[in-house]
């Protein structure tokens, strides 16, 4: 929990110390998330409701650092008693945003993110934390001067533990979404 919180308080300090030609911004989004979850030969549902939340500042050459958080939803194995497995991260990371002309752009982006798996059956809960990379890419349409409409892909993978037994699931999200820019 400290490294998380050293390496959030790194990036918003270098975000505040930024040049003046920086462009601060902020998104919302939501869509759907599917889990690589191994049901084990029981019947299960992958996909889950995702949301995410961003920060941004953009600099020169379409470059941008980004603080996001997301919650993936969950995945729930159906055998004698629902298994819940659930996931949320908190991302630090960089953003390339080029725009292609007509209102349309681009994003990619790459970071760290600070993961937590949840496994709930009732009336157990088992929460693990990781590391791990992320990356996305994405589609842009400019609104507004400052009002973009943007469609993402994003992937990470999130552990999970019970006791001593652990799996690791790659998580991939499709969410639609608007970014404001101040």
């Amino acid at each position: 929990m400290t490294r998380k919180i050293l390496a959030a308080a790194l990036v918003l300090a270098s975000m505040s110390a930024a040049p003046a030609f920086a462009a601060p911004y902020i998104g919302v989004a939501v869509g759907v998330s599917q889990a690589d979850v191994d049901c084990g030969g029981d019947e299960c549902d992958k996909t889950g409701t995702a949301v995410k939340v961003l920060v941004g500042y953009e600099f020169a050459n379409n470059l941008a650092a980004e603080v996001t958080y997301y919650s993936l939803g969950k995945a729930v194995v159906h055998d004698m008693v629902d298994v819940d497995f659930k996931g949320t991260w908190w991302g630090l990371g960089g953003a390339w945003r080029p725009q292609f002309g007509n209102g349309w752009g681009g994003v990619a982006r790459a970071g760290v993110a600070f993961t937590t798996g949840k496994v709930e059956a009732s009336p157990v809960s088992f929460s693990h934390d990781s590391t791990q990379p992320y990356f996305g890419i994405g589609a842009t349409y400019e609104l507004q001067k400052n009002v973009r409409l943007e469609l993402d892909f994003d992937s990470t993978q999130v552990m999970h533990a019970v006791g001593d037994v652990s799996s690791t699931s790659t998580v991939n999200a499709v969410v639609f979404g608007v970014t404001y820019g101040f």
